[in-house]
């Protein structure tokens, strides 16, 4: 029995921050007093707006590190990060 309990909840934990913040703040928003259908509304809407932040968070560095890395090789600089902290 503590075998099935282990695995449900690691499956669940598997699932990642996109799947667990949304199951997490239903259950809040229960506990707090407020309807399941609010509840499960707000949890979808917060679960929906981060994965479109990590859809756009994903592209843009993409983007920018795809571009700063030609600026670079474009114009021949080489800063060392241990150049800095040493100062």
């Amino acid at each position: 029995m503590l075998e099935i309990i282990k695995s449900a909840v690691t499956y669940i934990l598997d699932l990642g921050a996109t799947a667990m913040l949304p199951i997490i703040l239903t259950i809040f928003g229960l506990i707090l007093g407020q309807t399941l259908s609010k509840s499960f509304r707000a949890g979808l809407t917060v679960g929906i707006g981060f994965t479109g932040l990590n859809l756009v968070i994903g592209l843009l560095s993409e983007s920018v590190g795809q571009a700063s890395q030609a600026m670079i090789e474009r114009l021949g600089l080489h800063l060392d990060i241990w150049m800095l902290v040493g100062q």
